[in-house]
């Protein structure tokens, strides 16, 4: 059953990144709902996080909010630390000022140097990205 749905999810995607148009608005609005279910699926989540990060990166007309609280838990708890990274990555791709801000009001908190490091470059290359009034909210995380 997991890996019909890991399949499930792939076979939805897969098409929405073969047109040049932008997809139906409600499979795109499902493909951020499946990817949570993935995500909060330990056996799953290495390809989930994948998955996310390509969709993020390749399909910005897709609404991956709803995976922003998953991928927030997954870097504060998860015990490998590539999962960690992958999602600090994937919310750095989704690229949202609010689940940003979290991130960095979290990473304050890691104790691995490695996703900590991460997380920072992450954070700085966002941060210069923004409006200068948008990225000092998220400086001074930074900071911190």
């Amino acid at each position: 059953m997991r890996t019909f749905s890991l399949l499930l999810a792939l076979l939805v995607a897969a098409p929405a990144f073969a047109q040049p148009a932008p997809a139906d608005r409600a499979v795109t609005d499902r493909l951020g709902t499946q990817l949570v279910t993935l995500l909060v699926n330990p056996v799953q989540r290495s390809a989930a996080l994948d998955l996310t990060l390509v969709v993020a990166e390749q399909r910005p007309d897709v609404d991956l909010r709803p995976t922003v609280d998953a991928l927030l838990d997954i870097y504060e708890a998860d015990a490998d630390v590539r999962h960690r990274r992958a999602a600090a990555v994937a919310l750095a791709a989704i690229g949202d000022l609010t689940s940003m801000e979290q991130l960095a009001d979290r990473s304050r908190f890691e104790e691995d140097a490695s996703v900590r490091r991460t997380t920072v470059q992450l954070l700085g290359a966002y941060a210069a990205s923004l409006p200068t009034r948008q990225a000092e909210s998220l400086n001074f995380y930074i900071a911190d």
